[in-house]
Parts: C-alpha cells; structure tokens; sequence
C-alpha cells in the first residue's frame, strides 16, 4: 500500500503531537507532509503538500474545521477530511453540517484503530472515486 499523504490541523500544539503519536507507529503507511494552527492555513499550503487526507479540529481561530471541510469539498473534492473535537457534543454536526465528512471524533479519547481505520476507509473510497473518474473519461472521451 502506498503511503497516505496526511496534513494536521489544531491550534493547539499537544493536540498535533497526540494525533503525531497516534500516527507514529505506521510510519511505513501514513507521511505527515504538513499541520498548520487553521483552516486558512491549510489551504495556503495545499497546493504544494498536496495531501490525501486532512485531520482537523473543529474549533480553530480564523477558520474552523467546518469551514476548511467545505472548502476543500468545493475545490479539493479529492482531499478527504476528518474532523476532530474535544466538544463531547456533537450536536452542532448533527445537522448535516458537517461537509464531505463521515464521521467526527472526539480529539482526547479518539483511538490508534478508530484513526487507522478511518484514514484507510477514506483513502480507498477516494482511490476507488478516481479510479471510475478515469475510466468514465477514458470511455467518453479516449484520452488514455
């Protein structure tokens, strides 16, 4: 498997550390090609990390997690993000608020298998995305 091209995104710095620990072990499957302390942040640098994956906070200064999650639907929409909070409610994402996103986590109890599993969930959801993308130019317009 490839390695999964990972930005983080806390204005926090212990909480990109955990999330770094958390990640550590599978140095062989996941890069961290760059973190940043907001959203705005995040998307200044896009261009040159190029990511697979975005784990962000909800809560951040300048733009929030929900606000960067829209952004890179809209323009990125290959970029997957997951987003992460210390809110033990969830309520505000209840809604549908929560764009291009399966699933939010709670940032101090999130576990090495929920964030493995999720990162490689997404991953090959995007990888299959891609794949049909090309088959479906491929057939409709012979350019490969």
């Amino acid at each position: 498997m490839e390695q999964i091209r990972i930005f983080l995104v806390d204005d926090e710095p212990m909480a990109i550390r955990h999330i770094k620990r958390v990640l550590g072990e599978e140095q062989e499957t996941y890069q961290i090609v760059g973190t940043a302390e907001n959203g705005r942040q995040v998307l200044e640098k896009l261009e040159a990390c190029r990511p697979d994956m975005i784990l962000a906070d909800v809560c951040m200064p300048v733009m929030d997690g929900l606000e960067l999650a829209g952004a890179v639907k809209e323009h990125y929409p290959e970029i997957k993000v997951i987003l992460l909070t210390s809110y033990k409610d969830f309520s505000f994402c209840a809604a549908g608020d929560c764009p291009g996103n399966r699933r939010l986590y709670d940032q101090n109890e999130i576990t090495k298998e929920q964030v493995d599993s999720e990162i490689k969930r997404l991953f090959l959801q995007s990888k299959m995305e891609k794949e049909k993308n090309r088959t479906y130019l491929k057939k409709t317009y012979s350019i490969f």
